[in-house]
């Protein structure tokens, strides 16, 4: 549109900022802030509010805080993109605060608002606080909560160990939710090794016709920690025979104003050579002196274990991770932007690297944006 000097209007703006914030493009994103202010857009409601949307997929949702502040108009979109930035974030507290902060402009909150703040519960664990929003939301704010809000609940349930209590729920909802329902329970299962609850999970999700991979790979995940090896050979059969086979993972960093996409193994990139080298030097100091302990239960290959570790460290995002860090300058922060969940892994490696390599690494995944810092991870683990 520059280059035939046609200019973008809000609306395109609006378009092209969503695009930079589904995988985080923080420096395009900036840029196109530049032109927002330079036509006179940034304060127009519409604009803010999908600014405030691209900084909190982002994950700088104290930046989101400051610049809703300088909105000359906050309305409920406002306040849901902020809320459920904050959820995504795990930072409960700001999200509380922020409900408050909108009831006291008289602002009514809507679904859509209740859903981010069960959401920010759900991410911190706060059983209590997401059974009061769900209560005040009817009683208080006349708002019906629908089969998401109950999803929600069921995840958290399952998340604090109240399995049966989840349960119980789900047979209670309407038959079209539970699919949906089963597989957030069934993935409970896996934290909590509850096999048989999560052999009725999977037999829900069959009988539905629900054949995602997710469920196959969550019960033969639960099955092999608990040293069922044949249970897990029968699940891997069953999949096959459904041909139930996820979407392949893909990684995304952003430097010097280029895209990088990565997927597992990837050995297309022009400095492939040097990333593989960065991990091998990582993967034996993580080991030798960090104390890591590869997940190796997480790939059912008939691989040796040093072969299933080798496997681990050809994900996605530890190769956008490694890239980053050979060609971000020292002390930058690194971004990357996965399309399905940081497994359990390379969420460890995240922690340990920024320890190891003095790095704040942030990670979008479908879930949660993760923020590793000083070893530790915004979402404490609870994800």
């Amino acid at each position: 549109m520059q280059q035939n000097n046609i200019n973008p209007n809000k609306s395109s703006f609006v378009a092209v900022l969503q695009a930079c914030a589904s995988i985080a493009l923080l420096e395009h994103g900036k840029q196109i802030h530049y032109l927002i202010t330079s036509k006179g857009f940034e304060l127009d409601l519409h604009v803010g509010n999908a600014l405030l949307d691209f900084y909190a997929k982002c994950g700088l949702i104290q930046d989101v805080h400051v610049f809703l502040n300088r909105l000359p108009e906050r309305d409920g979109v406002a306040w849901s993109t902020i809320i459920s930035g904050c959820s995504k974030c795990c930072n409960y507290p700001l999200a509380s605060q922020c409900f408050r902060d909108m009831l006291s402009e008289n602002i009514k909150p809507n679904a859509s608002i209740f859903l981010a703040l069960l959401s920010a519960c759900s991410h911190a664990h706060r059983l209590d606080e997401a059974c009061f929003y769900l209560r005040i939301m009817s009683l208080q704010h006349g708002v019906t909560p629908t089969l998401e809000h109950f999803m929600i609940l069921v995840e958290l349930f399952g998340k604090v160990g109240l399995l049966k209590e989840a349960e119980e729920l789900l047979e209670t909802l309407p038959w079209s939710s539970k699919p949906v329902g089963w597989m957030s329970l069934l993935g409970s299962c896996k934290k909590h090794r509850s096999v048989e609850l999560a052999r009725r999970c999977f037999a829900n999700l069959m009988e539905m016709r629900e054949k995602s991979s997710s469920s196959y790979v969550l019960l033969s995940n639960i099955f092999e920690e608990a040293g069922m090896e044949n249970a897990v050979e029968d699940v891997v059969r069953s999949r096959k025979h459904a041909d139930a086979w996820k979407q392949p993972a893909k990684s995304y960093i952003e430097v010097d104003n280029q895209i990088h996409e990565f997927i597992v193994g990837d050995t297309s990139h022009p400095k492939c050579e040097e990333i593989y080298s960065k991990l091998r030097t990582l993967h034996s100091e993580l080991k030798n002196e960090e104390g890591y302990e590869p997940h190796v239960g997480l790939i059912h290959k008939g691989l040796s274990i040093k072969e299933k570790e080798m496997n681990l460290w050809a994900h996605s995002e530890k190769l956008a991770v490694a890239f980053g860090l050979l060609c971000m300058p020292e002390g930058t922060t690194i971004r990357v932007a996965k399309n399905l969940r940081v497994c359990a892994d390379c969420h460890d490696v995240a922690k340990l690297i920024s320890i190891r390599e003095r790095r704040d690494i942030v990670i979008k995944d479908t879930y949660c944006i993760h923020h590793f810092k000083d070893g530790s991870c915004c979402c404490e683990n609870f994800n």
